[in-house]
């Protein structure tokens, strides 16, 4: 769900209320799971290759998944999903809100997760 709001709030552009702040993450491009071929090609025989595939299928039928139940979601690709999959799961922080454990984001906290640049 975490990853469908932040599909839906970067859509919003300026207009979110999040703009800044999703403006900011990172590119993605260097997870693993955004490799290309080439990249690819250069773990066979590893087998993080197979581990790379099988959670990449894990995505791809989530989002098969979502699809069958919310067809407007198809407005979004499997890499835009990707992609806001792994802002969500590389940015969030896991709470217990009312004796329930949940994840959230947490901007002024995600701050400290990232090296000061000059």
């Amino acid at each position: 769900m975490l990853a469908i709001m932040l599909l839906e709030q970067k859509s919003l552009k300026t207009d979110s209320h999040y703009f800044h702040f999703l403006n900011n993450f990172p590119a993605v491009d260097d997870f693993p799971l955004m490799y290309g071929e080439k990249e690819r090609k250069l773990l066979k025989g590893s087998p993080f290759l197979t581990r790379l595939e099988k959670v990449e299928a894990n995505y791809r039928e989530d989002y098969n998944l979502l699809l069958s139940f919310v067809p407007e979601l198809s407005k979004y690709s499997f890499e835009q999903f990707l992609e806001s999959c792994l802002w969500a799961s590389s940015r969030n922080f896991g709470v217990t809100v009312n004796e329930t454990k949940t994840n959230v984001m947490v901007p002024l906290s995600d701050m400290f997760n990232h090296a000061e640049t000059h």
